[in-house]
């Protein structure tokens, strides 16, 4: 039973941060020193976004593209996760019950690994004559990214911090899981 608690609560959290902001994000350039705040929620980009991008001439279609990809992927990816979780929930005497959960164990570092990579794109993008390295140096999409005249700084939100919680509640799931079964096959012999 405290398996099956833990998933539906990482369920109902990972819901939950679907509608929260997962990045505060401040686009500074030569035209906006001051910094230009956008928020990225899983399904939405939110802010003052064609004024941040038009002056440093990143206002075009394969950008927004990007950027749309990035929270159409998420959204996709949180729904399957949540449906992974539900599943396990109902297979809680299961083998396979650990095997589903561990999608949302992990689902924390898919966004962390997706946004890195999708913003690096960005910025590589916004300043097409900078020299940059062309990969990404780690999967930290977190503090301050330079490339050229343009830097972004990015901020967990309150939704990715929810997430986490989540991935901690799956890990706890994941914990009782193996001790009740292990308990259970301790009564079989």
């Amino acid at each position: 039973m405290p398996f099956i608690l833990a998933q539906v609560t990482a369920a109902i959290l990972l819901t939950i941060s679907f509608w929260l902001p997962f990045w505060h994000m401040t686009l500074i350039s030569p035209a906006h020193p001051e910094g230009r705040r956008l928020t990225s929620y899983l399904d939405q980009l939110q802010g003052p976004l064609e004024s941040a991008l038009r002056p440093v001439g990143g206002l075009d279609a394969n950008l927004l593209d990007d950027l749309a990809q990035l929270e159409h992927s998420l959204d996709l990816a949180l729904v399957i996760v949540t449906f992974f979780l539900l599943a396990a929930a109902l297979l809680a005497r299961s083998r396979w019950a650990a095997l589903l959960a561990v999608p949302a164990a992990i689902f924390p570092l898919i966004v962390v690994a997706d946004t890195a990579q999708t913003l690096f794109e960005v910025m590589v993008s916004l300043s097409p004559g900078a020299s940059v390295l062309k990969t990404w140096p780690t999967l930290q999409p977190f503090g301050r990214m330079v490339v050229g005249p343009i830097a972004l700084e990015v901020r967990p939100g309150v939704g990715f911090i929810v997430a986490v919680m989540a991935s901690v509640a799956v890990l706890a799931s994941l914990w009782l899981h193996f001790k009740d079964t292990h308990r259970f096959a301790k009564i079989q012999r």
